[in-house]
């Protein structure tokens, strides 16, 4: 048992107990009452089928599917770097606070991503009830 859930792991996960979300903080997992934040080193993981998604979409404008490249690369670019030595200072381009602001303004100008990362999460979170596909 994790010490935050008051269940057994095999309970809460089929149950929807333990749930992948996205807000203005960023991805993040909701165990019962708990905000879990996701590493934003990992948000590729979830930004790729999203972004198949778009992708797969008719009409979506070009446009935004370069925007959420946009926003993958930093992601890509954030997990590919080694925390820095003492005194080095970090690199401009991406941080963790930059990738979840430039999500979140990217989901809030356009309903297509929300729907994108809307529908990426249902697939992460499963079906209630079914352990197979958790």
């Amino acid at each position: 048992m994790l010490p935050i859930l008051t269940d057994l792991y095999d309970y809460v996960l089929p149950n929807q107990k333990i749930t992948l979300r996205f807000d203005e903080r960023g991805f993040y997992i909701q165990a019962e009452a708990n905000r879990v934040p996701v590493n934003p080193r990992t948000y590729a993981r979830i930004l790729i089928p999203a972004l198949e998604t778009l992708k797969k979409a008719n009409g979506t404008d070009s446009a935004i599917i370069d925007k959420v490249n946009q926003v993958l690369t930093l992601a890509t670019d954030l997990a590919s770097q080694l925390s820095p030595a003492l005194g080095v200072e970090k690199p401009a381009v991406t941080t963790s606070a930059q990738l979840k602001d430039h999500l979140w303004q990217l989901a809030l100008q356009s309903e297509e991503v929300r729907s994108a990362i809307d529908a990426t999460l249902r697939r992460f979170n499963g079906t209630q009830g079914d352990l197979e596909g958790a």
